[in-house]
């Protein structure tokens, strides 16, 4: 599968500039500085003009500042199916959330052929079978990524996982909410894009966490024995999380060097939740189309119910013509 970025609208934490996100971290920084009521200082990149009455209210107030609000500002979306990747939802509360978003947003609930997805950040690569399965039926997809961690903050701050005056090292919760236009397509039609050329899944317990991550790893390396990883864009906000990838690194002996990078975008952006996947996938498309990365890049992501997803990316074509 061949993807090529259409168009893209982004919103982190205090930030909507599109420039100045898609190119963190060689741009100017984002802003972590929340100050509480009784004056505690944290790290953290929340709104100051959003809800605080719940998280799904606080959502849709989100997702207003894209263009999806009126039936007008979507009509050049209007034949597109849309991907929802929303955070992980128990049965009933995916339920309310779909009711809701579909109050509030109609129109971008009428082509058939969209499809919600509530996995957290390991959304995107099971939108991606998806995605690859409508074969022709589709050329171009919406996806919307959407999530907030600001009803997550009062246990982290419990849980002493907040970075503050007292501790260096944590959590930075932020919200983002991601918009994105991508065409899908083949080798043999559109020869210039992102070639999405394997993704793999699994699923798993905290406890079977790094076990899975190594049958992922070990799928990707059987697929291909030959090719080097130049990039890898693995998760780094989860203490647990980034153990259990680090246990199981092991297995890509032979398809790292010394020049294999090593990506953690949540340093920069903060924890997106659901969010992170679609940002992982628009930053390593623009790296690509800048002729800043070249050769092999993996996506890894893992939410925290344990949605695993892996992406393995090549650049078709010469760097910066596949957007034209």
């Amino acid at each position: 599968m061949i993807i090529n970025v259409l168009e893209s609208e982004l919103i982190v934490g205090q930030c909507d500039n599109q420039m100045q996100l898609i190119n963190l971290p060689y741009t100017e920084g984002l802003d972590f500085n929340l100050q509480l009521p009784n004056g505690t200082q944290l790290v953290s990149g929340m709104r100051s003009d959003l809800s605080a009455k719940c998280k799904l209210t606080r959502i849709i107030e989100l997702l207003s500042k894209l263009p999806i609000t009126d039936a007008s500002a979507w009509t050049p979306y209007e034949h597109n199916p849309v991907f929802w990747l929303l955070p992980n939802l128990a049965p009933e509360m995916l339920t309310q959330w779909v009711n809701e978003l579909h109050q509030a947003f109609p129109h971008c609930f009428e082509h058939p052929n969209g499809r919600i997805f509530p996995m957290g950040s390991a959304s995107l690569p099971i939108a991606f079978e998806a995605a690859k399965t409508m074969g022709s039926r589709v050329d171009s997809i919406v996806f919307i990524a959407v999530d907030s961690l600001y009803f997550d903050m009062p246990e982290l701050y419990r849980t002493g996982q907040l970075i503050n005056a007292d501790i260096d090292e944590g959590i930075r919760p932020s919200e983002a909410a991601i918009m994105t236009k991508v065409q899908v397509s083949t080798a043999e039609k559109t020869p210039l894009g992102l070639h999405v050329t394997d993704v793999f899944q699994d699923a798993a317990t905290q406890v079977q966490l790094t076990q899975s991550i190594k049958r992922l790893f070990t799928q990707l390396t059987e697929q291909d024995e030959s090719s080097l990883l130049k990039q890898l864009y693995f998760p780094g906000d989860n203490q647990t999380t980034q153990d259990s990838w680090l246990n199981a690194y092991e297995q890509l002996a032979g398809k790292i060097d010394q020049d294999t990078q090593i990506t953690q975008t949540n340093y920069y952006t903060g924890n997106i939740g659901a969010a992170a996947g679609l940002y992982n996938l628009l930053h390593v498309f623009n790296r690509y189309k800048e002729q800043a990365l070249s050769g092999v890049s993996v996506q890894l992501e893992v939410s925290e119910e344990r949605y695993l997803g892996l992406l393995r990316y090549e650049w078709l074509g010469c760097s910066g013509e596949a957007n034209g």
